[in-house]
């Protein structure tokens, strides 16, 4: 029963992941409660936002989901081996960092720091702690963003995971 659920999960991850996503939008929908007393343009920037940031956010687990269907990649484990020059993987791998120099541009050149705290936009991944994230917080998430993705390729590479075929 174990080695069968960790083959499922191995399996559909991506689709784990698509299912995560659409449950953070509905969630962070739900979030804005009456004590935040946002205006309504200020929620209706809120959920443009919200849709644009998760709705990014899917692409690499669609690409995957797009490996796995047409069978050039058999887990989610076989993400973990870029070396190997699979164009699915390629793409995964492609997808996120894309999408971590994305964010650092918008963050940085676009006033996405400012959007971010003013419209608490990191809700929606969960982080609804005491305090917002400020300005400096969410420039600081947004300039690792790429440089953990190329650490975790790196990583991936030098650990040559093997994979069961």
């Amino acid at each position: 029963m174990d080695t069968t659920l960790f083959n499922a999960v191995g399996r559909y991850f991506w689709l784990i992941c698509l299912a995560i996503s659409a449950y953070q939008y509905y969630a962070a929908g739900r979030r804005v409660d009456a004590k935040e007393h946002l205006s309504e343009s200020m929620r209706i920037r809120r959920i443009r936002y919200l849709q644009l940031l998760i709705g990014a956010s899917t692409l690499p687990w669609i690409v995957m989901g797009l490996g796995q269907l047409t069978g050039s990649t058999s887990t989610v484990w076989d993400y973990f081996r870029p070396q190997d020059m699979n164009p699915f993987v390629l793409a995964f791998v492609s997808s996120i960092f894309a999408l971590s120099v994305a964010m650092l541009y918008w963050v940085f050149f676009m006033d996405g720091a400012q959007k971010v705290a003013e419209l608490k936009l990191m809700q929606a991944y969960g982080f609804s702690g005491q305090t917002p994230l400020t300005q400096r917080q969410v420039k600081l998430f947004a300039a690792l963003g790429p440089i953990f993705v190329i650490a975790w390729i790196v990583l991936c590479i030098f650990i040559d995971a093997p994979i069961r075929r």
